[in-house]
């Protein structure tokens, strides 16, 4: 780092000399030459001090601390379902099941095949859509809307739900309560 300045200042000597040698017609195309290259150097500067700054969280729609933090709770091994489960498969470094577009297939799922420990519903499902969207016959959503507005449903085996920072958007439901 302590040399950078001389490395750019005899880099820059020999780029000049370089266009000098080119012999262009115009002397003026030389100089609009090493302007363009002057300025394609120092794009990423300029960025970063016009552009707005970056949000506080460059994960949309997942906060990974979530998924770490609840890692701790879970046995490995147990199933679980998510609206996101790609985030929760990576982070958490658990099997993660996609939660069904219907409550009866996940019922299905959960009693036949392999039992589902937990359900986690992010952001995604409920960002940016009013809950008449979310309830309407033809949503993806629909058989999940007392879920996403924080209704407990009656048939599923996961009894135990709790809030999730931040601003208490996930919403984690298990069969077995594991937090304080």
């Amino acid at each position: 780092m302590a040399l950078l300045p001389a490395v750019c200042v005899y880099g820059a000597a020999y780029f000049w000399v370089l266009i000098e040698r080119w012999r262009l017609p115009l002397e003026l195309l030389g100089r609009l030459f090493a302007t363009a290259i002057a300025l394609v150097a120092a794009w990423p500067v300029v960025a970063r001090m016009v552009l707005p700054e970056p949000g506080p969280f460059a994960y949309p729609p997942t906060y990974p601390p979530i998924f770490l933090f609840m890692r701790s709770w879970f046995e490995p091994g147990e199933l679980q379902a998510s609206d996101l489960p790609a985030a929760e498969a990576w982070y958490a470094a658990q099997p993660t099941l996609w939660l069904p577009t219907t409550r009866s297939d996940f019922l299905k799922i959960h009693d036949r095949v392999k039992p589902v420990f937990s359900i986690l519903l992010t952001p995604e499902s409920s960002d940016a859509r009013m809950y008449s969207q979310i309830l309407a016959e033809n949503s993806e959503w629909h058989d999940w809307g007392d879920l996403i507005r924080r209704q407990k449903p009656p048939d599923l085996p996961q009894a135990f739900a709790t809030s999730l920072p931040p601003n208490n958007e996930y919403l984690l439901l298990s069969t077995v309560k594991r937090w304080n």
